[in-house]
């Protein structure tokens, strides 16, 4: 008759010492050029050598379609003007059924005079998703 080890052993999987070594992430620090090593489920971490704070984007498992690239679903958009040589950032509403629900105060997109054409707006958040998509 085998003992309790044994079987359990056999069951079981053995838990390799390079599949821990192969999920941690290895960032360069973009201040001093430190490798920052992070750990599985960790998104923030400091650099040893100059203090940066570095943070890596988590993917979600369950990544939603996005509906309205002109505000990536979240009813408002922000954008930035220059305004007599003064850098201003502006907030609206969109067109869509998300920014309906914000209420009458805040301006609709397509009526504010300062904002960019909703079509530039579509394309650079499309390269901005793409571009964290592709790390």
């Amino acid at each position: 008759m085998d003992q309790v080890g044994d079987i359990i052993q056999n069951v079981m999987p053995e838990k390799k010492q390079d599949d821990k070594v192969m999920r941690l992430k290895q960032v360069k620090c973009v201040n001093c050029g430190n490798i920052v090593t992070f750990k599985p489920k960790q998104f923030r971490q400091y650099c040893t050598k100059c203090g940066l704070s570095i943070a890596i984007w988590r993917r979600e498992k369950n990544e939603k379609d996005i509906n309205c690239w002109i505000c990536k679903d979240t009813g408002i958009v922000i954008y930035t003007a220059q305004i007599e040589g003064q850098i201003a950032e502006f907030a609206a509403r969109c067109l869509c059924p998300a920014g309906a629900d914000k209420g009458d105060r805040i301006p609709v997109i397509s009526e504010c005079l300062n904002a960019p054409p909703i079509e530039l707006i579509k394309y650079r958040n499309k390269k901005a998703y793409e571009k964290i998509r592709a790390r």
